[in-house]
């Protein structure tokens, strides 16, 4: 019985020493913790440190600070991904964009805090809350800012990844309707918007107080995003046309151009002739022949021949008001845009006519002509040649030509034989405003286009 005693005794010490080791221990680095909470919560700066724990959704957390002497105090939260252009855009918007110059008397302080989400699995929406605070904590500016990375093509995206067709018409019209304080929107005043769960809103100040939505379901026809939570008419990946020939900046170019097709033969046959010569063309489609020729119109674009928008049906523009105007130019948009995905840039105006409904309705760039091949009048594959090669070789650049006749789909091969005897190279609108922008800006305002919208607003 005894020695039960004496082993109890034992085992009772033992366990008094284990505790009293703990407290040596324990004691001290709570001590520290201590110390270090107090140095921290008395810090000068501790309030503009303050940051919102449940808006950081998506990243990691991280926390810079920084501090010039009788200048201002600096600290901002920010999220990392381990996603290069993401990171990037992030690091950017701490070297460029945090408000440090602005004028004050005395230190300011300047704190940043952000909200980060993850959508769809897909993109990823970061914004940026700055406030700046004078000496008597004061708010002397507030700033916000977002942006909206996409991973599956691994870019910031910018309004026009998100929305397409004539956008602009569609948000000044909302802006109207919600008395927004602003006047005609353009698209450099977009940047800043946020892609949610069913609709991107838009905020057009520094405050984001004022902002106006774009609700996905209810405006499928305006989203250029092809996502399965998110409607559109076109929901397939966009497929790479083939690569445009390379071209020697010092040898001479022309934009052989094609109007009111495609047709279902003709522009098959004229496409093989340039491929012939290492060359491409642009077909400025109506949305009435894109419909009954589907497979044609996505061979042209799989080509790499550049496909644009010559209006609906043919008709004089300047007879319509600007609901017949938006119908004519983007009916077509949307024919083209639900077959290949792709957004035509360049309308070029039946009869090239225009007047302020057609330029108030239209968004996208102009092409005009400067070499009219009369074909429709000539009717022979001769005398369109002749009457192309001579005005091309005086200096012009850009050829009228249709792919609906076909005298005018005999004359293509003379004419590119005649041509690149001289060196010439025969490329797409798109690819001469590159090398001669200059010259087809000039040829824009001739038409009656403002050089500053000339290649879309």
């Amino acid at each position: 019985m005894q020695e039960v005693k004496r082993s109890t005794r034992k085992r009772k010490l033992r366990i008094d020493r284990v505790l009293i080791l703990l407290l040596v221990i324990l004691i001290p680095v709570g001590v520290i913790l201590g110390i270090v909470k107090f140095l921290t919560s008395s810090s000068p700066y501790a309030k503009y440190e303050e940051y919102n724990e449940e808006t950081k959704l998506a990243g990691s957390m991280e926390h810079d600070t920084n501090e010039v002497e009788d200048q201002y105090y600096l600290s901002v939260y920010y999220p990392e991904f381990n996603i290069p252009v993401l990171d990037k855009k992030i690091k950017d918007f701490k070297e460029k964009e945090l408000l440090t110059n602005i004028k004050h008397e005395g230190m300011h302080f300047i704190c940043v805090d952000y909200d980060s989400e993850q959508l769809f699995d897909r993109f990823t929406t970061v914004t940026f809350h700055q406030i700046v605070k004078d000496k008597d904590d004061k708010v002397v500016a507030k700033k916000d800012t977002s942006f909206n990375y996409d991973k599956k093509t691994d870019k910031i995206l910018g309004v026009k990844d998100v929305l397409r067709r004539d956008y602009l018409n569609l948000l000044n019209d909302k802006a109207k309707t919600a008395k927004l304080d602003v006047k005609s929107l353009k698209s450099d005043q977009l940047s800043n918007f946020i892609l949610g769960k069913n609709a991107v809103t838009f905020y057009l100040n520094d405050n984001l107080d004022q902002k106006m939505s774009v609700n996905y379901k209810d405006n499928s026809a305006y989203m250029k995003l092809a996502d399965k939570n998110i409607p559109s008419l076109y929901q397939g990946n966009v497929e790479t046309p083939k690569a445009q020939p390379k071209v020697d900046p010092n040898k001479p170019m022309v934009a052989i151009t094609f109007d009111d097709g495609p047709h279902y033969e003709n522009t098959e046959e004229i496409m093989k002739t340039f491929e012939k010569y290492n060359g491409r063309a642009t077909f400025f489609m109506l949305g009435k022949n894109v419909e009954i020729n589907a497979d044609i119109v996505k061979d042209v674009y799989k080509r790499g021949f550049e496909i644009g928008n010559h209006s609906w049906d043919h008709e004089d523009l300047r007879t319509l008001d600007k609901k017949g105007v938006v119908s004519e130019i983007y009916d077509t948009q949307d024919a083209i845009y639900k077959l290949t995905g792709y957004e035509p840039t360049y309308f070029r105006p039946p009869y090239g006519a225009l007047n302020e409904t057609v330029l108030n309705a239209n968004q996208t760039g102009y092409a005009f002509w400067d070499v009219d091949s009369q074909d429709w009048m000539l009717k022979e594959a001769g005398a369109i040649k002749t009457s192309v090669v001579k005005s091309t070789k005086a200096g012009n650049m850009v050829v009228l030509l249709h792919d609906i006749h076909d005298f005018s789909k005999d004359s293509i091969e003379p004419i590119l034989a005649a041509l690149s005897k001289d060196g010439y190279q025969f490329v797409t609108y798109s690819t001469l405003m590159q090398h001669e922008k200059d010259y087809l800006l000039q040829l824009d305002e001739n038409y009656g286009v403002p050089k500053d919208i000339a290649n879309g607003k």
